[in-house]
């Protein structure tokens, strides 16, 4: 996975028939944005915003803010994002629904662990990423029937 670092986050696709790209200004939330993900649709990007703030882009709305963390993924359509609630670490593994509200996976962590989602399949029902407890650190694979289930 890269990270593209600017004032603003442009979005590319590239299209096979037309072997054409385009680029489109994501814009911003007042500061130094990037995009870590894009939908299987290739209509929805997500990632971070002035360091703080998950965000969602779709073209009717724009960049629109999730919440405190970083949004690393998101589901085929664009409707499920999943990332951490802190940007800096020591946050929770979480996702944010169609409407952007957030939720903890559940993933426990001990005193001074971070944990992350970083990967969600097609419809959002599994979510993997890492649990950090001191200098260990685990998988996880979430669905909505078994929780968390460290690997």
């Amino acid at each position: 996975m890269s990270r593209f670092c600017s004032a603003c986050c442009v979005l590319s696709i590239s299209t096979v028939a037309s072997a054409a790209t385009t680029l489109t200004n994501l814009g911003s939330l007042g500061g130094v944005s990037y995009g870590c993900g894009i939908s299987g649709d290739g209509l929805t990007a997500v990632g971070n915003a002035n360091n703080s703030l998950a965000f969602r882009w779709r073209q009717p709305t724009g960049m629109v803010a999730l919440g405190a963390g970083t949004a690393m993924a998101t589901s085929f359509n664009g409707s499920i994002a999943v990332g951490t609630n802190n940007y800096y670490g020591g946050g929770t593994a979480v996702r944010w629904d169609a409407t952007g509200t957030m939720h903890s996976l559940g993933v426990s962590s001990q005193t001074n662990g971070w944990s992350g989602a970083y990967g969600v399949n097609g419809d959002g029902s599994v979510i993997v990423g890492t649990v950090v407890n001191g200098t260990s650190a685990r998988a996880f694979r979430w669905t909505a029937t078994s929780g968390a289930v460290l690997l």
